[in-house]
């Protein structure tokens, strides 16, 4: 019986190679050409918001940092800082430390740097110069906790939008209009209208005196303008289902991508999504779990995975296939599906999947039916 197992997949790996083998799970595919995910969409806003047309915000009105007491502090202005610039369409990483006050801004020159946007209206009237802006801010890497303490998981850093001259300087206790985006498990993103330039500032919580010794080390994070698109983003639906397991190894499948045309050959089709997968009794993602950029830095330990497109199923529509080996037996692990954005250092986040090996029970032929029927389908 193995041994023709064994030559079932000889020959089927000679007629079709399409598995891409060990894969660390941290590595950022090519996302696929079309549509990437909408954000998730929520229209509430603090008080006091007078000059903005804000489309859609962050999911969550409140983080931990807001519904905790203990961390409605008095920000120190000492740790205030002016960064810089954003640049349209670009990536920026800095560290930030308990109790610091980042402010960015997004020149009008950005804004407006790609002038073949314009509209009719705007180049024939001289009417006001409108763009939609996205942006998008994740942690990268959270403050540790102590082990010995049983400390908590951080509380989560907050963003806070203007676009007025007469406050430059957005953040908490300002009493002027601005947009409050509380981050949720290490992403946040706002998109709105905007005729001129935007101040950003980027702020961690302050923690008491008894709370100094629960962390250590300091926030990472990534922020981005764009008016072309997002660069990152969590989308809220499922997207990754589970085949069957075994003792050591899982095969899941994403939902049907038809956006790849029915005749495309999938041989040498780059795999548009990559996986996480963690132990669901380790904490090194709590508080990350909406960062691209936070779940690939968390990793503890890395899986590996072989990754193959697929029709199977019905309607023959392409799908990719995650085949994910060395877990430990009769072990539950959290998986998130993902995938990189046009090889910038952005991504999109899906749900985890939960998954629970069994005890000595074996996959192989499972997954052997996988790569014959692709072959098949592949080679006709």
């Amino acid at each position: 019986m193995i041994v023709s197992a064994l030559l079932l997949l000889s020959s089927a790996l000679l007629h079709c190679d399409a598995i891409q083998t060990g894969h660390d799970l941290d590595n950022t595919i090519e996302p696929l050409d079309g549509d990437l995910p909408h954000l998730v969409e929520n229209t509430g806003f603090s008080e006091g918001i007078r000059e903005y047309d804000p489309l859609f915000l962050s999911p969550e009105p409140q983080s931990f940092a807001h519904n905790d007491r203990r961390h409605e502090p008095i920000y120190n202005l000492e740790k205030r800082v002016f960064v810089g610039g954003l640049i349209n369409n670009q990536m920026s990483n800095l560290d930030i430390e308990f109790g610091g006050i980042q402010t960015w801004t997004f020149s009008a020159q950005q804004l407006f740097s790609n002038p073949v946007n314009d509209t009719p209206s705007e180049r024939a009237s001289g009417a006001p110069r409108v763009r939609t802006v996205y942006f998008t801010v994740n942690t990268c890497q959270q403050p540790l906790a102590n082990a010995t303490l049983a400390s908590p998981p951080p509380p989560q850093l907050t963003v806070y939008i203007s676009n007025s001259t007469t406050n430059q300087n957005p953040g908490p206790r300002v009493d002027k209009a601005q947009i409050v985006v509380p981050m949720v498990e290490g992403f946040a993103n706002a998109t709105l209208n905007a005729t001129g330039t935007l101040y950003i500032s980027v702020v961690a919580p302050n923690i008491t005196k008894n709370e100094t010794g629960f962390w250590t080390d300091v926030y990472n994070y990534q922020i981005a303008g764009s008016t072309i698109e997002p660069q990152a983003g969590y989308q809220d639906s499922r997207e990754l289902y589970l085949i069957d397991s075994d003792s050591a190894n899982a095969l899941l499948i994403t939902g049907n991508m038809t956006n790849i045309p029915p005749d495309t050959n999938l041989t040498n089709y780059i795999a548009p999504y990559t996986i996480f997968a963690n132990p669901s009794n380790m904490t090194n993602m709590v508080g990350l779990t909406r960062s691209f950029c936070g779940m690939r830095n968390a990793m503890i330990n890395k899986q590996s995975a072989e990754i193959s497109m697929t029709r199977r199923g019905l309607g023959g529509i392409a799908k990719e296939q995650f085949y994910l080996k060395g877990l430990n037996a009769s072990s539950t692990y959290n998986v998130w599906l993902a995938k990189g954005n046009n090889g910038t250092l952005g991504g999109w986040v899906y749900p985890a999947l939960n998954v629970t090996t069994k005890t000595g029970t074996s996959l192989f032929l499972i997954f052997l039916s996988f790569i014959i029927e692709f072959d098949i389908i592949c080679t006709k």
